[in-house]
């Protein structure tokens, strides 16, 4: 069976690689760079096209509601497999982002600093999983009045919504995370909901149709498995019997599985979390 899917994947992996040459074999136009910057980043105006040496290319934008410039730019790289050359693929890149953030941090930065005094937080910039860190300085049980009045100061600002998928991630006094306010929705997802949805995703890409049902806390020593398969990280300590585990239920068609909360070695094929759905669906 593994070697099956090694086989599949390597076809796959190769039909994928050749799509990327067939679909990207040269940079972007003019035109074609103008409609990506209006589409993804809001209306602009073009101020100059260059032409680099290596063959790219690369725009130079005017936002329209705020003025400042940016680039996009266009180029090839090597497709590099296993020290061989698979042609080459196309990339835009862009530094909208960086001068966006900076833009409304400026202007926006006196009443981010109010917010902080009145209501004893530190916010500070983001990092991959929050656009902004709350940190609550002293017990604050109105945290999600002030997640919201510093999420109205940001959607003030992106009236176009280009940080229409941002949430803050908001912390207590012992930087324990409590949960995410998602800017442009003014939803509160908690800690624990957030850690239930890697699981519900992670049901979704093998079945689309999977359903959650439920999920059961238990004990290490009722899943029938020893601790020396559970996969550990550094930093993490070792299972036992008595450690905590928790099982998601999920249905499809009138069946059920279930995904765990620990990986082991156990070949799950697409699943990364020990799982049952291979035993109840083949």
């Amino acid at each position: 069976m593994k070697k099956i899917w090694k086989v599949l994947f390597g076809v796959l992996a190769m039909a994928g690689i050749s799509a990327l040459i067939l679909s990207s074999c040269h940079v972007k136009s003019e035109s074609q760079i103008v409609s990506y910057a209006n589409r993804n980043f809001g209306s602009a105006e073009l101020v100059a096209t260059q032409a680099a040496e290596n063959g790219g290319r690369t725009c130079i934008f005017r936002d329209k509601e705020y003025g400042f410039e940016y680039y996009v730019k266009s180029e090839m790289h090597d497709i590099i497999i296993d020290g061989s050359k698979f042609g080459s693929t196309e990339s835009t890149d862009s530094d909208f982002s960086s001068k966006y953030y900076a833009l409304l941090m400026s202007t926006c930065q006196s009443k981010f600093d109010e917010i902080a005094k009145s209501d004893s937080v530190e916010i500070t910039d983001g990092d991959g999983f929050n656009f902004m860190k709350i940190k609550l300085i002293s017990a604050n049980d109105n945290f999600l009045e002030t997640a919201e009045k510093i999420a109205d100061i940001i959607i003030s600002f992106d009236s176009r919504k280009y940080y229409k998928e941002s949430s803050l991630g908001i912390y207590d006094r012992n930087d324990k995370r409590l949960g995410a306010y998602h800017i442009h929705e003014k939803k509160w997802v908690d800690a624990d909901d957030e850690y239930d949805y890697i699981y519900i995703n992670e049901a979704k890409q093998v079945n689309r149709k999977a359903e959650f049902v439920r999920k059961e806390k238990m004990l290490f020593k009722d899943t029938g498995l020893e601790p020396s398969q559970v996969t550990v990280f550094l930093g993490t300590p070792e299972y036992t019997y008595e450690t905590p585990v928790q099982y998601y239920y999920f249905s499809v068609d009138g069946k059920e599985f279930f995904i765990a909360d620990f990986i082991t070695d156990y070949d799950a094929s697409l699943i990364r979390h020990y799982s049952n759905y291979n035993e109840v669906f083949h």
